[in-house]
C-alpha cells in the first residue's frame, strides 16, 4: 500500500510539472508580446486557460513528446502555444462547447509534433503519430490533422475545400494562416508582432472565406494592432507607381496561369495555381488595382492629405494589400521560375516558350519615360 501510494504521488507531481510547464509557456509569450497580452486581457480567461494546461497530463504521450520537441525548437514552442491559445480564444468568440474548446486547444499543441521530433523513433506523418497517443479522440486527431487544409484545396493531406471543413477544423486552419502571417511580417527593429500589418488582410479574408471564424479573429486582432500613424509616413507617389507596376503586370499572371490547366497536377503547379487564385481575389474583391482607386490617390496627392485624417487609414490598409499582392507576383515568378527549370515534366515546346516568356515578363521593371531629364541630358551632351 505504501508503494502504490508513493506512486500515486509522483504520478500527482509529474501532472503538476506538465501543466505548470505549459502555463509557464503561455506567460512567457505574453510576456514577450505586449500585444499578445492586450488581447489576453479582454478576451481571455485565464482561470480556463490553467485547468486546459493541467488538464493536457490526460494525455502523457502527448505531453512528454511536446516537452521534448519544445526543448530542441523554441520556434516549435511558440507557435504550437499561438495557435493552441488563439484557437482557444476563438473558440470562445464562436461560443463552442467546453469538450470543442478543449478539442481545439490540444489540436493546436499536438499539430507539429511529428514534424518536430527529429530522429528520437517518433517521426511519423501526423495521421500516423495522432493514432499513437493514447485515449485521443478522433476528434481532436481529425482537427489537427487537417491544420494545413486550404479553403480552395491547395492544402494537405487530404486537399479538402472549404465545405469539406468544420468551423472547428476552419478555426486551427485560421490560427496557422495568422501565425505565419506575424510571422512574415514581424517589425524589423524589434521583431515584435505587428498586427496593424496584417489586419488588412485577415478583412480581406473575412469577405471572401472561413467568413464567420475570419470575422471574429479579425476583432481579436484588432486589439493588438498599434495605430501606425505616429511612425509611418506615407508616400501617395511611390504607392500611385506600385499600383501601375502590379496592374501591368497582372495580365502576364493571368496568361500564364491559363497555360497552366493543361500541365500535370504536381506540387509546383498546385502551388502557382493557389497564388493566382489568392492574387486575383484581392484584385477583384479588394479593388486595388481599379482606376477608380488610382483617381482617388490622385486627388489625395494633390490635396494636404495628411489634414484629411479620416483618409489616412485607407491609405494605409490599401499600401500593405498592395505590398502583400507585390509579394504574391513575387512567389509566382518563383514557382514558374522552378517549373520551368523542372526536366522531368514533360511540357510541349511552345508552351515553356510561352510560359518563359511570360515569366520574364513577370519579373521586368517598367521604366517610364521622362522627357524632361531626357532632355537635359541631350542639352549637356
Amino acid at each position: 500500500m505504501g508503494n502504490s501510494v508513493l506512486k500515486h504521488s509522483g504520478s500527482q507531481q509529474l501532472r503538476l510539472e506538465q501543466g505548470e510547464f505549459l502555463l509557464d509557456g503561455f506567460k512567457q509569450l505574453f510576456d514577450a508580446q505586449t500585444e499578445l497580452a492586450a488581447i489576453n486581457q479582454q478576451f481571455g480567461n485565464d482561470q480556463k486557460l490553467r485547468i486546459l494546461c493541467y488538464q493536457i497530463s490526460e494525455y502523457p504521450t502527448l505531453i512528454e513528446a511536446f516537452i521534448n520537441a519544445s526543448n530542441k525548437s523554441p520556434s516549435f514552442l511558440e507557435r504550437s502555444l499561438f495557435c493552441s491559445w488563439f484557437s482557444f480564444l476563438m473558440a470562445g468568440q464562436l461560443k463552442l462547447s467546453v469538450v470543442t474548446t478543449k478539442e481545439l486547444f490540444v489540436a493546436g499543441l499536438s499539430q507539429d509534433l511529428s514534424g518536430s521530433l527529429g530522429s528520437n523513433g517518433l517521426s511519423e506523418s501526423p495521421e500516423h503519430f495522432l493514432e499513437m497517443i493514447p485515449r485521443l479522440s478522433d476528434q481532436i486527431k481529425l482537427i489537427a490533422s487537417e491544420h494545413l487544409e486550404r479553403f480552395d484545396g491547395t492544402g494537405g493531406p487530404a486537399g479538402k475545400v472549404e465545405g469539406q471543413l468544420s468551423e472547428v477544423s476552419q478555426v486551427l486552419i485560421v490560427a496557422n494562416e495568422i501565425a505565419d502571417l506575424l510571422q512574415q511580417n514581424k517589425r524589423p527593429v524589434d521583431k515584435a508582432l505587428n498586427f496593424a500589418k496584417i489586419l488588412p488582410i485577415l478583412r480581406l479574408n473575412a469577405c471572401v472565406y472561413f467568413r464567420d471564424v475570419y470575422r471574429e479573429a479579425t476583432k481579436l486582432v484588432m486589439t493588438g494592432a498599434r495605430s501606425p500613424l505616429s511612425n509611418h509616413r506615407l508616400n501617395i507617389s511611390s504607392i500611385l507607381e506600385t499600383q501601375n507596376s502590379l496592374s501591368l503586370r497582372l495580365p502576364h499572371l493571368v496568361k500564364a496561369t491559363a497555360e497552366l490547366t493543361t500541365l500535370p497536377t504536381v506540387p509546383v503547379v498546385i502551388s502557382l495555381r493557389s497564388v493566382s487564385r489568392r492574387a486575383w481575389m484581392m484584385v477583384t474583391t479588394a479593388g486595388v488595382l481599379s482606376d477608380d482607386l488610382s483617381q482617388w490617390l490622385s486627388h489625395l496627392g494633390e490635396v494636404d492629405y495628411e489634414t484629411e485624417q479620416e483618409s489616412i487609414k485607407e491609405v494605409l490598409e490599401l499600401e500593405v494589400l498592395l505590398e502583400d499582392l507585390g509579394n504574391m507576383f513575387t512567389h509566382f515568378h518563383q514557382l514558374l521560375e522552378q517549373l520551368l527549370q523542372n526536366p522531368p515534366l514533360t511540357i510541349s515546346p511552345i508552351k515553356r516558350s510561352k510560359l518563359s516568356d511570360l515569366c520574364d515578363a513577370l519579373n521586368d521593371v517598367e521604366e517610364t519615360f521622362d522627357l524632361e531629364e531626357f532632355t537635359i541630358l541631350n542639352m549637356c551632351d
